[in-house]
């Protein structure tokens, strides 16, 4: 199951918006899914965006908080709607996709299958779901809206071209 935080939706919302490519039409090809945490967020940030009746809840509980809480106390670093996906990736082994850097850094540094979503778009075209095309443009807009560094557009150009 694919988990996901605000950050995410809203970088994919910019590439919808830029008529580039869609991820929404991937909810129902993959299991996307979301804690009531998040789940709060995008209420409020993309309100009208997603159709929250397609996504899977997972409940993160004030004991497991608690709990994960003891054993990484480096979580209280994080908003509750971050937690409770490093809590979801650590519980659940799901894949996290974000673009919050130190989200991802985090799950990294606890093993958690994690993906910005320019490497989502990579693993896709990889899995003949989008072209190199798309994948390009989603690239382009993502630099171009300074959400990753323009230093890092040839390095993530060069992966696009390897891919077979």
């Amino acid at each position: 199951m694919l988990f996901f935080d605000t950050c995410f939706w809203t970088h994919a919302k910019i590439v919808s918006d830029n008529k580039i490519f869609d991820f929404r039409i991937l909810i129902d090809k993959y299991q996307f899914g979301f804690s009531p945490q998040v789940k709060k967020e995008l209420e409020h940030y993309l309100p009208d965006y997603l159709d929250f009746t397609k996504f899977y809840s997972k409940p993160v509980s004030h004991q497991d908080f608690k709990k994960f809480q003891i054993k990484n106390p480096l979580l209280h670093n994080y908003d509750l709607a971050d937690q409770s996906l490093i809590i979801i990736g650590l519980k659940y082994k799901d894949m996290i996709l974000s673009d919050d850097r130190e989200l991802i850094a985090e799950c990294q540094n606890n093993h958690i299958k994690s993906f910005h979503l320019v490497d989502f778009s990579l693993l896709l075209v990889k899995e003949n779901i989008i072209t190199k095309n798309q994948t390009h443009k989603i690239i382009k807009c993502i630099v171009d809206h300074k959400i990753i560094a323009k230093k890092h557009y040839k390095l993530l150009l060069r992966k696009l071209n390897k891919i077979k």
